[in-house]
């Protein structure tokens, strides 16, 4: 799969974009993970992905939220939510991997006709 690029929190204007997309790496119901490396300092991470084209999509996605954020201790196999930010085009959210090796990204993308996913 092509590189593609994808602005994370704080992206979207000039310059370089803030993720790039190196290949797909999973599917699931309502999202995408991607292989990406940051635009600030060249760590591996993952990127997800979610269509926000259905309120049931945006209710999981939320749903997720909560759950990582009411976590009182950490458990190595469930990513630990780092910081939530709220885009132009949706809302993301940080997170590190349970393994330590990598972070995750989640990004709740805009509707299919403003911005359709690669």
């Amino acid at each position: 799969m092509a590189a593609a690029a994808a602005a994370g929190p704080g992206g979207g204007g000039g310059g370089a974009p803030r993720y790039s997309l190196l290949a797909e790496i999973g599917r699931g119901a309502y999202g995408v993970v991607y292989e990406a490396v940051s635009g600030r300092n060249g760590a591996r991470l993952a990127v997800k992905r979610i269509r926000c084209d259905a309120p049931e999509n945006v209710e999981l996605a939320l749903a997720e939220f909560w759950a990582l954020t009411s976590l009182r201790r950490q458990h190595p196999n469930v990513v630990r939510f780092e910081e939530c930010v709220l885009q132009r085009h949706g809302l993301g959210q940080r997170m590190s991997h349970g393994n330590k090796r990598s972070q995750l990204y989640l990004r709740l993308t805009p509707p299919p006709w403003a911005a359709p996913l690669p």
